[in-house]
């Protein structure tokens, strides 16, 4: 369990890497289907720890819901959450 410093850090993470994902879409062409880990460069997706992965994932979605340029299309055979840009 999290003291709360650490929770402050980590829900400070959290918000960090879902505006990095949100700002990154304005750059996906649209008609283009993508993962959310599609949005991130390089390796950064693979250093984020897979809790916060988990609740990074469940956050862009909810806010993929109220934005009218991504629709919210079917998940992967692994699970993952496909989006389009419209």
């Amino acid at each position: 369990m999290r003291n709360q410093t650490e929770q402050e850090l980590y829900e400070e993470e959290l918000l960090k890497l879902l505006n990095l994902a949100l700002e990154e879409v304005e750059n996906v062409k649209n008609g283009c289907v993508f993962l959310l880990k599609d949005l991130f460069k390089g390796h950064e997706w693979k250093i984020i720890e897979n809790s916060l992965k988990t609740k990074l994932s469940t956050k862009f979605y909810l806010a993929a819901k109220k934005i009218d340029s991504i629709e919210i299309i079917d998940n992967t055979g692994m699970g993952y959450q496909k989006y389009k840009k419209i």
